[in-house]
This record gives C-alpha cells, structure tokens and sequence, in this order.
C-alpha cells in the first residue's frame, strides 16, 4: 500500500496527514481486470472446439478443396494454434494473477518471424486495397530473444490497428533492422495519425479515442495498445509512437539483441 505523509506544523503542535493514495481505485481496477480475464477464457472454450472440429474435417477433405484455398486453411490452422495457446494462458492467469503469463524465451530471427506472422494481414490488406510491405534482411541476421507467440501480438495489434485507419490505396509498411544497439520493428501507416492528447493515455487499458480527423468509427482501442507495450516491456524491450513525415502514424519497437544493452541503457 503506497502512502504519502505530510508533516503539518501549527499552534505548537505538530499533525501527521497519512494520505492514501489510489488505494481503491487500484483493488477496482486489478479486480475488474481479473473478472476480465476470467470471463473471456470461459467463452473462448466453446468456440475454439467448435473450430478445432471444423478445421480438423476441411484437412481431411483438403485434397478436394481448390489450390487456391490451401493458404487459407494453413492460416486458420496457424491462427487457431496460437489462439489456444492464448486461451491457455488466459486460464492460467485467472487462477493466479493477471500479470502472471510466462514467456516461452527462445533466440530467434525477427526478420523471419515477422514475415511469418505477416501472411494472414496480407490477404486482409488486399481485401481492403492497402498495399502491405515489408523491408527486412530476411536472412536471419536480426536475432533476438522472445516468445514467438506472445510477441506476435505486438505486430497483430499494431497491424489491426493501421489497417483499421487506412484506405484503399494507402500503404502499409513493416521493416525490421539492426541498429547495432537493438533490433527495430516499425509498422508505419498513412492514416490520420493520432492527436497529441491521446497519445498520452493511448497506452492504457480499455481508452478509445478519435483519430486526428475526430473520426471515431475507426476506433484506436488502448487495450490492444496495452498488451503491446506489455509484452514489448516483458521482452526488456521499448515502445514509442510518433508521427510520419508525411503523416500518419509510425510505431517503433525496440529489442536488445543477445550480449547488447536493453532499451533504454546506453553504450
């Protein structure tokens, strides 16, 4: 419990105020966050039977299926893999403590895993007439540590996010690089951008706010923002946000490579 004490002096006597602080609020928000959890893990179970029944028939009946619908049910099959592997953390952190998820570390190229996670967000950009690319080494040069599922969803809800703002014939950019210190993921939108007002609270759980434009249709939903930085930060890694030269909204993902300093230390 944090406290703040103020001496307080008169009439020869002195007065101790023990104000404190956020107290409730906190216990509010850390109960509600793990009713959160609790009921979303309970409704996901019966929908991901459901699609584990559905997905294992059209793999039997893949061979009768058009070539051109094979990428499809290999995203599915992908998809739903990491989907339960959420749900199960999600089970796991209702029973213990929303901040609880463990990380499966492992030394991987983030070059090659971001062009892995890329492929269910280019049949959605095309569907949209957004021109997704991505610039990366592509050779496996860019190692890091992280866990390959749950840092996925740094790169899905920063995706969702610029695909939500963006229009047709806009694009899209995803790069990942080495900039000696750290290794940079940057997702980079011509969208509206986001104001100045929100980019302050824009991390916190459940705040929406409009775009630059005050459009709020698009919807900028701070708990996909939230897990981002979370998870950014449980990598030892930093996350920043700033606009575009030519607008729109740019995120920067930094993450120490092995042997190097973490965001934030210097040389």
């Amino acid at each position: 419990m944090r406290q703040r004490v103020i001496q307080l002096a008169g009439a020869g006597q002195a007065g101790r105020l023990v104000l404190l602080q956020d107290v409730t609020e906190r216990r509010q928000r850390e109960r509600l966050e793990d009713e959160f959890i609790g009921v979303l893990s309970h409704e996901l179970k019966t929908p991901l039977q459901s699609l584990g029944t559905a997905v294992e028939l059209l793999e039997r009946k893949k061979n009768v299926l058009d070539p051109s619908l094979h990428i499809f049910l290999e995203t599915i099959v992908e998809d739903l893999g990491r989907i339960r592997a959420v749900a199960n953390d999600f089970v796991q952190v209702s029973q213990l403590n929303v901040r609880s998820i463990r990380l499966d570390m492992r030394l991987l190229a983030l070059d090659l895993q971001v062009r892995e996670w890329l492929r269910p967000f280019e049949v959605l950009a095309a569907e949209k007439g957004v021109h997704l690319t991505l610039k990366a080494p592509l050779d496996g040069s860019c190692l890091v540590r992280l866990d390959p599922v749950k840092f996925s969803w740094v790169l899905s809800n920063l995706l969702s996010n610029a695909l939500r703002v963006s229009q047709r014939g806009q694009d899209l950019k995803v790069s990942v690089s080495d900039q000696k210190l750290f290794v940079e993921l940057r997702v980079e939108d011509q969208g509206p951008g986001i104001p100045e007002e929100t980019q302050r609270r824009m991390f916190e759980p459940y705040f929406q706010a409009a775009a630059a434009d005050g459009d709020r249709s698009a919807g900028l939903l701070g708990l996909g923002l939230t897990i981002a930085k979370e998870m950014v930060e449980a990598h030892e890694g930093a996350i920043e946000y700033f606009r575009g030269e030519a607008g729109g909204s740019v995120f920067r993902v930094l993450l120490p490579a092995p042997g190097r300093p973490k965001a934030g230390e210097s040389a």
